[in-house]
């Protein structure tokens, strides 16, 4: 719905339609030829509908007022103080976020920016104290948050792993009764760094999307570059794998038995 953008008002005088006795029409004349005085409101691109008509200018001056909030000077004069009124809303949002930026970065509450800020928050909420704004949530599903940066002052944020939160119920048991994590924890963790490589090495591809064939291709390669990283750090990549498969068997035993 397109709003008004401007105001007019204009005399006008009733005719009798000369087919239709009975029937009237209204058109805008002198002054001193006033039948009534009609308030009509401008919309763009589709010109003027009155919005009602007096019996005289000063009643439609006063309506004229109360719409608007200002006194009547003259006809489409109205323009900047209607842009200011329908921009009111994003106004009193961006005004609360600037408030909330200055006291972050100024000790100085009192200064005249954050008063006549306060104030005029205060006039447009009717004294009521603004919501504070909602935190950022930043939710992760396979993968790993290595930072969180350029967060706005005033604002908080949240981070959802749904990697860690969507855990069945066997498993919270399971990890209640002990300080050990489940396999199934230690599958997700695994799968978080497949993600993070496959990411850099298989087009961006996810390894939730990914067919098997390429899925399993991406845990070897995996595999065989942690393998190249610890020859690089000079550990001994055979040893390194003969330890990681009987860790594989003893925490499958352990959580069998569990």
């Amino acid at each position: 719905m397109k709003v008004y953008d401007n105001y007019e008002i204009s005399p006008c005088r009733q005719y009798e339609e000369p087919d239709s006795p009975g029937k009237f029409y209204f058109e805008v004349c002198k002054p001193e030829e006033a039948d009534v005085w009609t308030l009509y409101g401008h919309i763009n691109g589709k010109g003027v509908e009155a919005i009602g008509d007096f019996p005289t200018r000063d009643a439609a001056v006063q309506v004229y007022s109360r719409i608007t909030g200002q006194e009547f000077t003259a006809s489409y004069e109205a323009d900047a103080h209607l842009r200011v009124m329908h921009a009111g809303a994003k106004l009193l949002e961006a005004s609360t976020l600037a408030l909330r930026q200055l006291r972050e970065f100024y000790l100085d509450n009192d200064s005249q920016a954050i008063l006549d800020l306060k104030a005029a928050i205060a006039e447009a909420t009717g004294g009521a104290p603004s919501a504070p704004p909602k935190p950022i949530v930043i939710e992760v599903r396979g993968g790993v948050v290595q930072d969180v940066l350029n967060v706005p002052p005033g604002f908080q944020y949240e981070v959802k792993d749904y990697d860690n939160i969507e855990v069945g119920e066997e498993d919270k048991a399971k990890a209640a009764s002990t300080s050990e994590p489940t396999n199934q924890q230690r599958a997700r963790w695994a799968r978080a760094a497949l993600a993070v490589f496959t990411a850099e090495t298989f087009s961006g591809d996810d390894p939730d999307t990914m067919d098997r064939d390429d899925l399993e291709s991406a845990i070897g390669d995996l595999i065989c570059d942690l393998l190249h990283f610890a020859v690089q750090q000079g550990f001994d990549p055979q040893k390194i794998v003969e330890t990681a498969e009987g860790h594989h068997a003893i925490e499958i035993m352990e959580e069998a038995s569990a």
